[in-house]
């Protein structure tokens, strides 16, 4: 199983939900599709990881920002006295890092205060929370302006009365559901987690490598290109490896990555540079008198490759995404050899349970799981079609 029996109902609540949002994306004349995307891309994986992994908050914006301003500080100041204490160069760093960190130290001591007097209170998480909402409403309103600063405004009160209805549902103020560690994990929930999270967040590693492979900036070309060359020409299995085993070698004493997440970084990193090069063939398809054209208009450099370029080289290269997509969702069984158990490893690991031993575990149990593959794999294909069909209209006749 993928939790012991009394959390079952976690997973099943997480892929109701999932299967919820993601069903009007899928339906071509669907309403509210722009919100529709921002629940499931957004909001959908942060819930989900509450569901499945349990655990709860300890602040949010202000806490958030305390932390990470005092611990910037904190590392400058340490890397400044172990310079001060080395060769003539470091004798030279090291004293200018030690100013820097009494900087920051300065300037983050207001949020450390207020960090403080929040923990002191006896509701820090909703504090925390309506200090965040306060400020966050605030910057919105004066960036969006007046005249359009209402929609905007009504917006982000909606996303955090959504938030504290969440962390009052699961009770996330006072620790929130049991955690349930990522080893425990298994079957088609890691299947589904490793692929879907690899697909969606190797798109923007994508894009941004495909454009900076095309940039006349010569940094930012150069390391696109290094970062292509080398997660291609890098297995799979040895990025699993260096993720799970070699990485927390290079990670300092105190810090930690979960196994799972270790794992989902180095896959979203290898599809993003495959997925460069399909996006890339598709920004060469563009004539070039697009762009001259939007900059005859008076079009910047990145409306012209947002609202113009991009969308229609993304057009033409969807079924080449499509087939590394559902190579990817292929290639998760390779996680089992990481100690993770996806749906593959999970039934190879009931072979060796006496209670499933039978002459026909072996072939119906591989038979079922080709048989989930193909349906994933065959759906993934035909709706792939039906976007392209239903982009592609100008160019039926």
């Amino acid at each position: 199983g993928v939790y012991p029996t009394p959390e079952r109902w976690r997973v099943d609540l997480t892929f109701a939900l999932g299967a919820l949002l993601l069903l009007p994306l899928l339906i071509p004349r669907a309403p509210a599709k722009t919100l529709n995307a921002g629940l499931f891309f957004v909001a959908f994986p942060v819930l989900a990881f509450f569901l499945l992994y349990g655990g709860g908050v300890q602040g949010f914006g202000v806490t958030w920002s305390a932390d990470l301003a005092s611990g910037l500080a904190d590392s400058v100041t340490r890397a400044g006295r172990k310079l001060a204490t080395g060769g003539p160069i470091g004798s030279v760093i090291g004293p200018v890092l030690l100013g820097l960190g009494t900087l920051l130290v300065w300037l983050s001591w207001p949020l450390v205060a207020l960090r403080e007097w929040i923990q002191a209170s006896s509701q820090p998480v909703w504090l925390d929370l309506l200090l965040t909402a306060i400020a966050t409403t605030a910057l919105v309103f004066v960036l969006t302006g007046v005249r359009n600063g209402w929609r905007a405004l009504a917006t982000t009160v909606g996303a955090f009365v959504g938030i504290a209805v969440v962390i009052a549902a699961l009770r996330l103020d006072r620790g929130g559901l049991p955690i349930v560690d990522t080893r425990m994990w298994g079957g088609l929930l890691v299947t589904l987690v490793v692929s879907v999270t690899g697909i969606v967040a190797s798109m923007p590693v994508g894009i941004a490598l495909a454009l900076g492979r095309r940039s006349t900036i010569p940094l930012i070309r150069i390391f696109s290109v290094a970062f292509i060359e080398f997660w291609r020409g890098v297995p799979l299995i040895t990025v699993m490896f260096f993720a799970t085993y070699m990485l927390p070698l290079f990670l300092p004493g105190n810090f930690t990555i979960d196994n799972l997440v270790r794992v989902l970084i180095g896959i979203a990193l290898f599809a993003g540079a495959y997925n460069a090069e399909v996006i890339r063939g598709g920004l060469n398809a563009i004539p070039r008198g697009q762009a001259e054209a939007a900059s005859a208009l008076g079009l910047s450099y990145w409306k012209t490759t947002g609202l113009i370029v991009l969308p229609q080289a993304l057009r033409h290269v969807i079924p080449g995404l499509v087939n590394s997509f559902i190579a990817l969702f292929k290639d998760t069984s390779l996680v089992s050899i990481v100690a993770l158990f996806d749906l593959l490893g999970q039934l190879r690991a009931a072979f060796a349970d006496p209670t499933w031993s039978t002459p026909t575990t072996l072939f119906t149990g591989f038979a079922f799981t080709g048989l989930i593959y193909f349906v994933f794999c065959f759906g993934m294909s035909r709706y792939s079609l039906s976007v392209e069909h239903r982009l592609n209209a100008h160019r039926r006749t």
